[in-house]
């Protein structure tokens, strides 16, 4: 009886079942998904935007009992004041236009600049 190396046992091919591939490929759409979200989330909104939606959540949570908290109440403002921060985000986008200075000739001692000017709309 020859004994097997481990790198001869580790490149032995294991046997999977159908389902272990429906699994891992349900697993990988659900890790696409949150990896998604959490990208578009980290682009969108800044840490004070985090925090209106973690009180958004905090207080949806809670005040899902109206007669014993008043947390309904913060979900209400909350939600009020993202609906106008949205809102107003997706109106009063600010358009910037600039262009660069950048040098025709530079040495240690003269530094000429081509003529140009940035603006701010």
């Amino acid at each position: 009886m020859a004994r097997e190396s481990i790198s001869q046992r580790a490149r032995a091919p294991t046997p999977r079942s159908p389902r272990a591939a429906d699994v891992k490929r349900y697993f990988f759409r659900i890790y696409r998904l949150l990896t998604a979200v959490n990208y578009w989330l980290h682009r969108r909104f800044t840490r004070a935007g985090f925090l209106a939606l973690w009180s958004l959540v905090f207080a949806g949570v809670l005040g899902i009992d109206t007669k014993f908290t008043m947390a309904y109440q913060a979900l209400v403002l909350v939600l009020f004041l993202l609906i106008v921060s949205v809102t107003w985000g997706l109106v009063s986008r600010a358009r910037f236009t600039g262009r660069r200075i950048v040098p025709l000739y530079g040495t240690v001692s003269s530094f000429e600049t081509k003529p140009g000017a940035s603006s701010g709309v």
